[in-house]
């Protein structure tokens, strides 16, 4: 987890998790297309079960949609957050399966201390997180 001090006002769930780069790519892919108070309830009982990619292949397919069903589209999110753990390691991280633009911008950000200066950021809440951290005084996150 980010030190108390360098946690935003409204913090990020790449936040939460950080520096956990396998968790912190998993909440990104749970967010595509639902929002963080549905993500929230599936979140810490997912990385009990499956804290890193080896647990994510052990743990069936079922019970893998079990967990994630309330956040919609469980077959899709399930077949993706599988192929993400067996490719994860061998590829680079943007080209991991699932792995979009809020995926791949939160990890230049939180693995990269990349501030992303010279990209668009879409989405809202990495936007507000970005502006946040670029008033502060620090640049990395360690």
């Amino acid at each position: 987890m980010v030190r108390q001090d360098r946690i935003s006002p409204q913090p990020l769930l790449q936040e939460l998790l950080w520096p956990n780069r396998w968790q912190c790519t998993v909440a990104c892919l749970l967010l595509n297309l639902t929002t963080r108070k549905q993500v929230d309830r599936v979140w810490p009982e997912l990385f009990t079960i499956a804290p890193g990619p080896e647990d994510m292949i052990k743990i069936s397919e079922e019970k893998l949609q079990e967990l994630i069903k309330p956040l919609g589209m469980w077959r899709i999110r399930s077949a993706r957050l599988k192929k993400l753990a067996q490719a994860w390691g061998t590829v680079p991280h943007a080209k991991l399966p699932g792995v979009g633009k809020y995926a791949w911008q939160s990890d230049r950000i939180f693995f990269a201390d990349d501030m992303l200066w010279d990209q668009s950021v879409e989405d809202g809440a990495l936007t507000k997180y970005l502006d946040w951290r670029r008033k502060q005084k620090w640049k990395k996150l360690k």
